[in-house]
């Protein structure tokens, strides 16, 4: 294995030119105020000139790729889902492996109904940044489902407004 040190400045000109690579698709493109290393891209006047949403996502994926990138693409009806779902795993499942495809479609969302299926497996990791870790991991909260669970009135008194208004 080959460690490399970050260089901040780099992956900051790297997403600065990916943003404007990506305005070849909308208008609406953004660098996300919560996680840096997301751009999020608000699509859907879109998508019919780009022939649909899963064209649209390779024709996304394809440009970035082309600057340096890898991309991890998660579509969604509200931006922080969509990015909650290209950042963060699964929590895995016994007896069942994960495909490279079937991770892909993990991904995207289209309904509302589908985005908060998917939010609802993912690790309480996606949301570590907006209360203390070890908190969540102590009431057994192991998805945000588990979390979502939760009354949310006790919630907000010991997590603060942040995470409740972010679920």
């Amino acid at each position: 294995a080959i460690q490399l040190d970050r260089d901040v400045a780099a992956e900051a000109r790297l997403l600065q030119s990916l943003a404007l690579a990506l305005l070849a698709f909308t208008p609406h493109v953004t660098l996300d105020v919560v996680d840096e290393a997301t751009v999020l891209l608000e699509v859907e006047a879109s998508l019919r000139l780009f022939g649909g949403h899963r064209a649209l996502c390779r024709a996304v994926k394809y440009c970035a790729v082309r600057l340096g990138a890898m991309p991890q693409l998660g579509t969604g009806p509200t931006a922080r889902g969509a990015a909650w779902l290209a950042s963060a795993q699964p929590v895995p499942t016994r007896g069942r492996r994960r495909t490279a495809e079937r991770q892909g479609r993990a991904r995207r969302a289209v309904r509302q109904e589908r985005l908060s299926a998917l939010l609802d497996q993912l690790s309480i990791d996606a949301v570590a940044r907006l209360t203390r870790p070890d908190w969540l991991e102590g009431l057994g909260c192991r998805t945000l489902a588990d979390l979502r669970e939760l009354p949310r009135s006790g919630l907000r008194r010991r997590c603060g407004p942040l995470l409740v208004d972010t679920l």
